[in-house]
């Protein structure tokens, strides 16, 4: 489907918060920057511009290293990111490197309902697997599943937009992405969309339905859409 991005859920639904870290040690400093803030960043053409902020953490511009980590589906502590496992591994990156400056992301993955994937897939065992559940997920329960994956794109490029920041101050600055689930479909995304190749990737057991080369798979238009900023 090369149409997803009707499907995507709105900036102001998945409120995507983001901590800052750098410092080692007992030197190690934070900051949780919620969606409410980051949304100041909209210039008044529509464009994502986070210049004025990454200003704020001067650190980032002798950083060697940054990483950033995303979460993936039925995921995301945004009232609380700094708390979240995202936040806690990027801790633990910094503790083990010197000089790494980090970037967790927390984005409202959680779907709306409580339903349960038997009530999807029926009650046969054999009727599950995920090649299922990206056709199923687009139909009556869309909200479950779908509209998280087709999301990816535009968070790729929100997190692309802080990252090219970052590189006007730092051009030299390597840059590690790594995603669990639809957070490896970010990593990705924030070069297909946001036009920033990093220089590595780790994908933690990257989210197959929608991405598996199937019926109802999300898959990059050929001619138009490929940025929401």
């Amino acid at each position: 489907m090369e149409n997803f991005h009707e499907e995507t859920l709105d900036f102001d639904v998945i409120t995507p918060t983001v901590v800052f870290g750098y410092g080692t040690g007992y030197q190690q400093n934070e900051k949780m920057v919620k969606w409410n803030e980051l949304k100041n960043s909209f210039t008044q053409k529509g464009k994502l511009n986070f210049n004025d902020l990454v200003s704020n953490f001067p650190s980032f511009k002798q950083a060697r290293k940054l990483v950033v980590i995303s979460h993936g589906w039925s995921d995301g502590k945004v009232d609380s990111c700094d708390d979240a496992w995202v936040s806690k591994m990027a801790r633990t990156i910094r503790e083990n490197d010197l000089n790494v400056a980090t970037i967790a992301l927390c984005w409202n993955s959680k779907f709306w309902t409580q339903i349960k994937l038997t009530e999807i897939f029926g009650k046969s065992s054999k009727q599950s697997g995920v090649g299922k559940l990206c056709l199923a997920s687009f139909g009556q329960f869309r909200k479950i599943y779908f509209t998280h994956a087709a999301t990816t794109g535009k968070v790729g490029e929100f997190l692309a937009s802080i990252l090219k920041s970052i590189k006007q101050n730092n051009k030299r600055i390597f840059i590690h992405g790594i995603g669990h689930s639809l957070g490896a479909h970010i990593m990705g995304n924030i070069f297909n969309f946001g036009g920033l190749k990093l220089d590595r990737i780790s994908g933690l057991d990257p989210a197959g339905p929608c991405f598996e080369g199937k019926l109802g798979d999300i898959r990059l238009p050929e001619k138009g859409l490929t940025k929401w900023g």
